[in-house]
């Protein structure tokens, strides 16, 4: 792999990690006002929540664009990165029109299940970084070394 396809993919690794930090933490935020929406209920808290859920899903969007920018590095790692949750247009429904229990809590079994997804992903690609980095780092010094042998037989 060339230093400047490697430098570029770390450049690609490091801005889907930036929106996968930022779609993790609007999935806390959706998390806790699913909370709230089980306990309290009503329009305003499923408005809040879902709103969180939808800047997730935006990031999430984001995450995969940077990470299918260098598919060839990472496309196992695009294909972790949830698309949405299973059902949303049922599932908006039930969640604004019927506001039960029920349907609070089908929704924050999706979210937890969408969190659980971000911190895979999030582990897969910072070890992909990891290796690239290395890989970058390892060519560096080999340089470095070459440059030595060269100045020493002078």
């Amino acid at each position: 792999m060339l230093k400047k396809e490697t430098a570029e993919a770390i450049i690609a690794a490091d801005n889907a990690l930036e929106c996968l930090e930022s779609a993790k933490k609007e999935m806390q935020k959706a998390k806790k006002w699913g909370d709230a929406d089980m306990v309290v209920g009503g329009f305003i808290i499923t408005y809040v929540k879902r709103r969180y859920m939808r800047r997730a899903i935006a990031r999430l969007e984001s995450a995969k664009y940077a990470i299918k920018s260098m598919h060839v590095k990472f496309s196992d790692i695009a294909d972790k990165i949830p698309e949405g949750f299973e059902g949303t247009d049922l599932a908006s429904f039930h969640d604004f029109f019927e506001d039960s229990l029920g349907s609070d809590v089908a929704i924050q079994d999706q979210i937890v299940v969408v969190q659980k997804q971000i911190d895979d992903a999030i582990e897969k690609l910072s070890a992909k970084k990891e290796e690239l980095s290395r890989v970058v780092e390892n060519a560096r010094r080999d340089a470095m070394r070459g440059e030595l042998s060269v100045k020493d037989g002078e």
